[in-house]
C-alpha cells in the first residue's frame, strides 16, 4: 500500500511539472507574439543585421508646414521592413528629440561591426555657410545663429556615422525644398543643399535634387513627393545602389517635367555590389565584374533614360511659346472682336505677341462695321504653378475699318499704340485685356480664348 501511495504521488508530481512546463511555453509564446516581428527577414542566421532610422518632419511650428513628408516617411518604412531593416520610423521630431533618435541609431550600428545602415529624411532643410542643417519642428528662425544652433547639421551626422565603424552606411534626403526662412533671417543662407565632400568611407549619400536647387513637395492629391514617388518604385532593385540610384533619378526627372534632378555620390569600398535588396535573387545574369564601380559614378544622375542614348530636352517653363484664338469686346464699335495670334520667347521670362483682330458689329443703328488690326506687343511673363503664369506689355498696330451706312461708306486707317496684360491658365486657357488708343480716344477690349503651348 505504501509503494502504491509513492507511485500514486510520483505519477501526479510527473503530471503537474509537465503542466507548469506547458504553461512557461504558452507564456514564452505570448510575449513571442506581441513583440514585433520582421517577417520579411531572411531566415539566414549569418544574414548582415540591417537598422534603419527614417524621419518624416512636416508639422512645423514657425515655418512653412509640409503636406507629404510624413506619407513619404512611413511609406520608406514598410519598403524598408520588407527588406529586411529593423525599422524606427520617427515623425516631427523637435531638436532634441532628433539627436536622441540619431544617437539610439548610431549605437545599434555600433552593436555589430557588420551592420548596415540606411537614414532618410524629409522635412526642410537648408545651407548656412555651406554647411547643411535639418530642421526639427521647433526650429527657431530669429537670427541665423539661432537657425544653426537649433538644427541638426549634417556634418555631425556623417561624423556620428563614421564613429559607429559598422560596415555600410545610405543616407538619402528628401529635403531640398526652397529656403524656408523669412528674408530678414537668411544670412548666408542659399536655396537648396550644398556638395557634401569628403564623405566617410563606406557611405553613400543621395539628395532629392542637385545641389541649390529646390525639390518638389508633391502636386495636390499625391500622397508622395516624387522622388519619394520614385524612389520607392526602386528601393527592391537588387542592382548596385549606383545603378539602382539612376533608375531613381530619371524617374524623378520623368516625374518632374525634367526640373528635378537628384545628385548622388559614394565612397563603398567593401562591397562594391552594395544593394539595398541582396536577399532577393539577382534579376540579370550578368557576371558581377560588367557592372560599373559604385566608387566611380558621377556626382550627378545622368538627365537622360537607360532606353535612350539621346538626353531630353528640358522644358523651360519661363518661356510662352503658343498659337491660340479668342473671342473679345470693346463695348463699342466694335462690339465682336475675333483674334488669332501667337507667341515666342527668344529670351526666358518674356515673349513676342503677334496677332490680328478682327472686328464686326458696332454700336450704331442701321450701320455694318468690320476692322482689320494687326498687331505686334512685347511681354514680361511671370510663370506660376506648373501651368500657368501672368504677363504683361505693350505695343502696337494699323487699324483698317471701314462703316457702311445706307447712305455710303466710310474707311478710317491710323496707327494705334497698345497696353496689354492677362493671365494663361493651365497651359489652356487665355483670359486678355487690352487698352488701345489712336491719341483721339480711348477703346478698351477684353478676350478669353483657348491656347496651345508649346515647351
Amino acid at each position: 500500500m505504501q509503494y502504491g501511495k509513492i507511485n500514486v504521488f510520483f505519477v501526479l508530481f510527473l503530471a503537474a511539472a509537465v503542466s507548469v512546463s506547458f504553461a512557461q511555453q504558452d507564456v514564452s509564446d505570448e510575449q513571442n507574439v506581441s513583440a514585433p516581428m520582421n517577417t520579411s527577414a531572411p531566415l539566414n542566421v549569418s544574414a548582415p543585421l540591417k537598422y534603419a532610422l527614417v524621419i518624416g518632419n512636416m508639422d512645423y511650428q514657425r515655418i512653412e508646414k509640409l503636406k507629404n513628408t510624413e506619407n513619404d516617411a512611413r511609406d520608406i518604412g514598410e519598403a524598408l521592413l520588407e527588406l529586411g531593416y529593423q525599422v524606427d520610423i520617427k515623425i516631427n521630431l523637435d531638436h532634441y528629440q532628433m539627436i536622441d533618435a540619431v544617437d539610439a541609431f548610431a549605437a545599434r550600428l555600433k552593436s555589430n561591426k557588420t551592420s548596415e545602415g540606411f537614414f532618410w529624411y524629409a522635412g526642410h532643410a537648408v545651407q548656412i555657410r555651406d554647411e547643411n542643417y535639418l530642421l526639427p519642428v521647433d526650429v527657431t528662425i530669429d537670427s541665423e545663429s539661432r537657425v544653426r544652433a537649433g538644427s541638426y547639421s549634417l556634418n555631425n551626422l556623417l561624423d556620428i556615422l563614421e564613429g559607429a565603424k559598422n560596415k555600410v552606411n545610405v543616407i538619402v534626403l528628401d529635403s531640398c525644398r526652397d529656403n524656408p526662412l523669412p528674408t530678414g533671417t537668411r544670412g548666408s543662407g542659399a536655396r537648396g543643399l550644398s556638395v557634401v565632400n569628403d564623405l566617410p568611407p563606406d557611405l553613400f549619400i543621395m539628395f532629392s535634387t542637385a545641389p541649390g536647387n529646390k525639390a518638389d513637395d508633391g502636386l495636390p492629391g499625391k500622397r508622395n513627393s516624387p522622388f519619394a514617388q520614385a524612389f520607392l518604385k526602386h528601393i527592391k532593385s537588387t542592382e548596385p545602389i549606383a545603378i539602382m540610384a539612376a533608375h531613381v533619378a530619371n524617374e524623378t526627372l520623368s516625374l518632374t517635367d525634367q526640373r528635378q534632378r537628384p545628385f548622388y555620390r559614394g565612397s563603398i569600398i567593401s562591397d562594391i555590389y552594395y544593394t539595398l535588396n541582396a536577399s532577393a535573387p539577382a534579376v540579370s545574369a550578368a557576371p558581377r565584374s560588367s557592372a560599373p564601380r559604385p566608387s566611380a559614378q558621377p556626382d550627378t544622375a545622368p538627365s537622360f533614360s537607360p532606353a535612350s542614348s539621346k538626353p531630353k530636352k528640358e522644358k523651360d517653363k519661363s518661356q510662352f511659346n503658343s498659337i491660340g484664338a479668342s473671342v473679345g469686346t470693346s463695348f463699342s464699335a466694335p462690339w465682336v472682336t475675333g483674334t488669332v495670334q501667337g507667341t515666342f520667347s527668344p529670351f526666358k521670362y518674356s515673349f513676342f505677341d503677334l496677332g490680328v483682330d478682327i472686328g464686326f458689329v458696332s454700336g450704331y443703328d442701321e450701320a455694318q462695321y468690320y476692322s482689320f488690326f494687326p498687331f505686334a506687343h512685347y511681354c514680361a511673363f511671370f510663370p506660376f504653378f506648373d501651368k500657368s503664369g501672368l504677363y504683361a506689355g505693350a505695343g502696337g498696330g494699323v487699324m483698317f475699318s471701314t462703316f457702311t451706312f445706307p447712305e455710303g461708306k466710310i474707311s478710317e486707317n491710323y496707327f494705334a499704340l497698345d497696353v496689354s496684360g492677362g493671365v494663361l491658365i493651365a497651359n489652356m486657357f487665355n483670359v486678355s485685356y487690352i487698352m488701345r488708343t489712336d491719341f483721339r480716344s480711348v477703346n478698351n477690349k477684353i478676350a478669353v480664348g483657348f491656347v496651345k503651348r508649346f515647351l
